[in-house]
């Protein structure tokens, strides 16, 4: 063979072309960007292509750290099948390969693969709405479980970090590792913490268990504090970013892009290390699920249904679970809903299916504009208010007593 082919032979099979994955999807949160990663791997396999992963800050800079280098893929996991972007780069710069060689997927084959194609990997069913959402899972779980043994492939230093919090919090107990999620998770039902308490509960009791302990991955703060009350000392949990409103922990300005991936990372790989899973019908419960095959699960997800509306006009978790704490909070997430929604759905008239990236934008835009406005509106207001009722008057106070006793 020439050079050109050696360059394209992997683990004894000559591909046609090399292909690089990129992530067109500037919200995808972490566990997203694997499943974008895995679909580009499963469609380049099908044309004969070589996948080279390169996510890098042209889309998405949640997790974006220049420290670390270009390509967010790396910072977390291995190449998939032995060849890195840079190594690409060096190929095509030698003369190894020609520019002819190098394939790109279209940003909107690698969405519809998302979220339209029967056969993709996928964490939960969107618009298909399964008729035995036992078995729709049943399938896309094994595609998930055989692309994750067989392409994902974390980087070891993140292996050994949860390996050591294994070692050092697990007590060899049987271990019950629960997801769920809250703050801005909308595209499906959630699922109450009183379910998973009642399911604990019940197994327990069935088996008898004098001794367990409940490892919890959460995005939401509150349901530390809801299953710490429940299970006290018996509850195990990573220092993980974790939101406290409706805004997911990976959109946080103040946790370093890193750790936003490497918390989540180390959850999944945390819950595949329980005797019982229990999750719901999002992304990371079933990542952890697809990292140990041989899991014993409840999956209250096939119990979810998709929401069959713009994704803007979807409450979230963090509103349906019952995590607003104050008149005041429901009262800002109240305005912030109404105000978006109008100019989503009537103003703007967003389809979210037919979106260009300059449009995604502007929505989010506004979506974050007017969930801190008005709050700022309202704190501002009160500023004032208090100026009128209590400041103005006392200084009016003042100076008759000092008119009077002059």
């Amino acid at each position: 063979m020439n050079s050109i082919n050696n360059s394209l032979v992997y683990d004894g099979h000559a591909y046609d072309a090399f292909v690089v994955i990129h992530n067109p999807d500037f919200n995808a949160g972490f566990s997203v960007l694997m499943t974008y990663a895995l679909n580009g791997v499963r469609q380049a396999l099908a044309r004969n292509w070589l996948p080279v992963i390169n996510f890098d800050n042209s889309c998405n800079t949640f997790f974006y750290d220049p420290e670390r280098g270009e390509n967010i893929w790396e910072y977390f996991w291995e190449p998939v099948m032995g060849v890195s972007y840079d190594d690409l780069l060096l190929k095509k710069a030698n003369g190894d390969i020609g520019s002819d060689q190098i394939k790109r997927f279209k940003d909107q084959q690698i969405f519809d693969w998302h979220n339209s194609d029967p056969d993709r990997i996928a964490t939960f069913w969107l618009h298909e709405e399964p008729g035995d959402p036992i078995e729709w899972m049943r399938k896309h779980r094994e595609i998930g479980r055989y692309y994750v043994a067989n392409f994902i492939n974390v980087r070891p230093e993140i292996i050994s970090k949860a390996d050591a919090f294994a070692r050092e919090r697990f007590d060899g107990s049987f271990l019950f590792t629960v997801h769920i999620r809250g703050t801005d998770w909308s595209y499906a039902e959630p699922t109450n913490h009183q379910r998973y308490f009642d399911r604990i509960r019940q197994i327990i009791a069935d088996r008898n268990l004098d001794k367990f302990q409940v490892f919890l991955a959460t995005d939401q703060t509150q349901f530390v504090d809801i299953f710490q009350e429940e299970f006290a000392d018996r509850l195990v949990s990573y220092d993980s970013a974790r939101g406290e409103s409706f805004i997911a922990p990976f959109k946080l300005r103040d946790v370093p892009p890193y750790k936003k991936g490497e918390d989540v990372l180390i959850d999944i790989l945390l819950l595949a290390k329980g005797n019982h899973l229990l999750k719901c019908a999002a992304s990371v419960g079933e990542y952890g699920a697809w990292f140990n095959p041989d899991i014993e699960m409840t999956d209250f997800g096939v119990e979810s249904k998709f929401i069959k509306k713009n994704h803007f006009l979807i409450s979230t978790g963090f509103e349906k679970l019952g995590l607003l704490e104050s008149p005041l909070q429901k009262f800002f997430v109240a305005i912030s809903r109404r105000l978006t929604n109008y100019l989503e759905s009537v103003v703007f008239k967003f389809d979210q299916r037919a979106w260009a990236h300059p449009r995604i934008a502007l929505a989010y835009g506004l979506r974050y504009l007017f969930s801190y406005l008005p709050r700022l509106l309202v704190k501002r207001f009160l500023k004032l208010l208090r100026v009128l009722l209590i400041k103005f008057p006392s200084r009016i106070l003042r100076v008759c007593f000092q008119v009077k006793h002059d």
